[in-house]
């Protein structure tokens, strides 16, 4: 009786596994993210990778990673009034703030992306009395790692804080 559990068995250790064959970028939306941090949250498998974006100004980024024609990652950078971190995370559906915004009030995430305010002088005059948040938002098809997300979250606003639109030197 047990050689069909057997064969039933070996049946199931001759499929291939699925596999990353992608390249994890270098950066996310023109800003500089190191590919060990954006790496976490994306699928663990899959094909091809595209980046597009409608604009990678800072104040009006809205650009989305697809893997096999999926969205999984959006980033956005805006320009907001009389916001705080928890209502500009909150505006993203696919986030559930609970337990983890900072003490500072500067940012907020949960394994599916967060919101990060930002300093960006230079830009800001720009936009007299706004503040300049930046959000990640994970969608189902990426990896649900709050760990994660924060190190990208947080890797993010500091290559947006740093570029020449918010500090006004070369990159």
């Amino acid at each position: 009786m047990t050689t069909p559990l057997l064969i039933l068995a070996a049946a199931g250790c001759g499929e291939p596994a699925e596999k990353k064959s992608f390249q994890v970028p270098t950066n996310l939306c023109g800003m500089s993210v190191e590919s060990s941090v954006l790496e976490p949250v994306l699928p663990g498998s899959g094909s091809s990778l595209h980046m597009t974006s409608k604009s990678k100004a800072v104040g009006s980024t809205h650009c989305t990673i697809s893997v096999d024609k999926h969205a999984v990652l959006g980033a956005i950078s805006e320009w907001q009034w009389d916001a705080s971190v928890r209502e500009v995370a909150g505006s993203n559906p696919y986030l559930s703030l609970g337990k983890h915004v900072s003490e500072d009030g500067t940012y907020a995430y949960s394994e599916q992306g967060g919101a990060h305010l930002v300093s960006c002088p230079v830009a800001a005059k720009k936009h007299p009395g706004a503040q300049l948040y930046v959000r990640i938002l994970i969608y189902e098809g990426g990896t649900r790692d709050e760990a994660a997300a924060k190190r990208l979250l947080q890797a993010y606003a500091g290559s947006v804080a740093a570029s020449a639109e918010c500090a006004g030197s070369a990159r």
